[in-house]
């Protein structure tokens, strides 16, 4: 926001007012309401007979399924990395899940062979924030001895999104004495951390008060802490067959 023609007073409020512009951000902490554990699901299927005097015939099975779970776990104490052994460390490890799931089966009997497929699709988004509140392993001991509160707060979100889709086709033929099976397989998974954050907050004497701020890495610098952004891909792909064959032998004694 270049600065043309305001005062240094003017200019400031300028930017005090952008700012306020922001309410929503990828570093500050909100509050809200749980919702209880959801899960939801719809499943259908039928046989059509497409020929029954020369036993042909078509089946298929859809189902959907959605679930989401929230649940947070408590932690009591805290003494590794940079936190100080001697002091309380405390925090929590807020988990939100969301599940989408889908599946398409079909098969068909043309007499003696038998031809499935099978098709499931799985998107999987998962956001886990821990958050940790207590005294680093370098000030922090001072800060509790002088009976002041909780000089650091480390927090790490990381919203993660997986993809995940099977196919498989499957064919039994019977010729004879011999017995044919064969199938093919595929599957695709996609995962992605979408801008994991870590963010670092340190207690900070202001006038006759101490308020938090986030502390800010070097711009060159590759350190993780105190404040960084992450981006992580992985994409697969796998595919499989197979074949068995089987003869039907008598033998008399």
């Amino acid at each position: 926001m270049p600065n043309n023609n305001l005062t240094p007073e003017q200019y400031a409020q300028k930017l005090m007012a952008q700012s306020q512009k922001f309410t929503n951000d990828n570093f500050t902490m909100y509050k809200y309401k749980t919702a209880p554990s959801q899960n939801y699901q719809f499943t259908m299927g039928r046989l059509i007979g497409i020929d029954t005097t020369n036993n042909k015939k078509l089946g298929y099975t859809a189902s959907l399924n959605y679930r989401n779970n929230q649940n947070i776990n408590i932690v009591e104490q805290q003494t590794r990395s940079e936190w100080n052994a001697n002091t309380p460390n405390t925090g929590a490890k807020y988990m939100f899940n969301t599940t989408l799931a889908a599946m398409l089966n079909v098969g068909l009997q043309l007499d003696k062979n038998r031809f499935s497929f099978r098709n499931t699709y799985t998107h999987i988004y998962n956001n886990d924030l821990l958050r940790t509140v207590g005294y680093d392993a370098n000030d922090g001991f001072t800060f509790y001895t002088n009976g002041l509160k909780p000089n650091a707060i480390i927090e790490t979100d990381d919203p993660t999104y997986t993809d995940l889709l099977q196919n498989k086709l499957n064919g039994q033929h019977q010729v004879g004495k011999v017995k044919l099976e064969w199938n093919l397989s595929r599957t695709s998974i996609d995962r992605k951390e979408k801008d994991m954050g870590i963010t670092t907050q340190n207690l900070q004497n202001v006038g006759n008060d101490y308020e938090y701020f986030y502390q800010a890495s070097g711009q060159r610098e590759g350190n993780i802490k105190p404040t960084s952004r992450h981006n992580y891909s992985n994409n697969e792909h796998h595919f499989s067959w197979g074949e068995m064959q089987a003869c039907l032998l008598k033998q008399g004694l």
